[in-house]
């Protein structure tokens, strides 16, 4: 077995369970959109990377400087994720693969310049999806000598140019180049070039030309082909899950290892936690929080050795439930509390009071729990002997 076949040993067992998970509880909508998602890591090298840890990358525009890639596809809407792990290969295999459970529902499918390509949109048709992608500079079988020279004067403009079957008359495929501060490229399979949604952008222009009048705020309208605001509608959900997972989750930095499995399945489980934290009212900070607690404090599978105590067993029950102040419960102990009474601690009774005393072993001579035992609890002992 190769080094590399053992290290995704370590995760795959994981990736495909939540998969399987996602398949039994999730149903997509009508709009998919594949993404990567980065998994901070910084390599550390030396003898390191023989045991697979991935060197240090500074990538441009990224929240942090990361490295190990897993493949998701989220719905636009509910951002449930199906992850994937990427082994290397080219991401129009992988695109397939995360895709491929929804072959022939005609749904519309928008990814990224890491999946998209020519080649990509002619095997989304062929499985019956439509396809829209953003196509980088290096992208083959594009007509970007035409489109990349092409005149467009002005924000809004576009350049189209379509592959028609000679036998049936119907476009294959659609390419386009649009600008809006930069010339973009996308590929689709679907002819989505009606006037869609504009873009409003908040610019400080120079409207008062006379004096030193400072610069106004003003809201320029941007028009874009309909296609193309389909596709930054499925891509602001998965832009959204990055940021939370990265400035406000934050699991990839506060949690440092050399172990190369062990932060790519911290990074999977943070995406697990932001999926959770999706539609929730409560802030996603206060969510990660009560998430915290829950984990720490769970119970769930212990057994519970003792049963509860007599509801009177620690007297009337009258009194409002004490907190410890930090002193013995008795009345002229003035030692720190160690301990705890557990029969008037298990009572059923919530306004049962606690009382908490001093450690009898550090404590030369203290009897505190002692005379609290014979005072209030006496009567229960007493039936246990008889």
């Amino acid at each position: 077995m190769s080094s590399e076949q053992y290290r995704w040993m370590l995760v795959n067992d994981f990736v495909d369970n939540i998969n399987e998970y996602r398949t039994k509880t999730f149903v997509p909508g009508g709009h998919l959109e594949a993404d990567e998602s980065m998994i901070c890591w910084y390599g550390v090298g030396g003898s390191f990377v023989d045991t697979g840890i991935p060197h240090y990358a500074a990538i441009e525009r990224k929240p942090d400087n990361e490295e190990a890639i897993a493949a998701a596809a989220a719905d636009e809407v509910d951002d449930n994720k199906d992850v994937v792990a990427d082994k290397g290969g080219k991401g129009t295999r992988v695109f397939l693969e995360l895709v491929a459970p929804w072959q022939d529902s005609r749904c519309l499918v928008t990814a990224d310049a890491h999946f998209d390509s020519v080649e990509a949109a002619v095997k989304m048709k062929e499985m019956g999806l439509h396809f829209i992608g953003n196509v980088k500079q290096c992208s083959r079988r594009f007509p970007m000598e035409v489109l990349g020279n092409a005149t467009l004067p002005k924000q809004g403009c576009r350049s189209v140019l379509a592959s028609i079957n000679d036998d049936t008359g119907e476009t294959e495929l659609v390419a386009i180049a649009w600008v809006n501060r930069n010339h973009r490229f996308f590929i689709m399979t679907t002819c989505g070039l009606g006037k869609g949604e504009m873009i409003q952008c908040k610019r400080l222009c120079q409207l008062d030309m006379s004096g030193r009048a400072p610069p106004e705020k003003v809201i320029i309208e941007v028009p874009q082909p309909k296609a193309i605001a389909k596709y930054y509608k499925g891509a602001g959900p998965i832009d959204r899950h990055h940021r939370l997972r990265a400035n406000e989750l934050r699991l990839d930095r506060n949690l440092g290892t050399k172990h190369w499995e062990k932060r790519f399945n911290i990074g999977v489980l943070g995406i697990i936690c932001v999926i959770s934290a999706n539609n929730r009212t409560r802030s996603c900070l206060e969510f990660f929080g009560r998430l915290v607690d829950k984990l720490i404090d769970n119970q769930e599978g212990i057994r519970i050795t003792r049963a509860a105590a007599d509801i009177d067993a620690g007297g009337d029950g009258s009194a409002d439930a004490a907190k410890p102040t930090g002193r013995c419960g008795s009345k002229d102990c003035t030692k720190k509390l160690i301990f705890v009474c557990s029969v008037c601690t298990d009572a059923t009774d919530p306004a049962q009071k606690q009382f908490w005393f001093c450690n009898p072993t550090m404590v030369e001579g203290s009897e505190c729990f002692a005379e609290h035992v014979n005072a209030r609890h006496s009567k229960v002992h007493g039936e246990g002997d008889n």
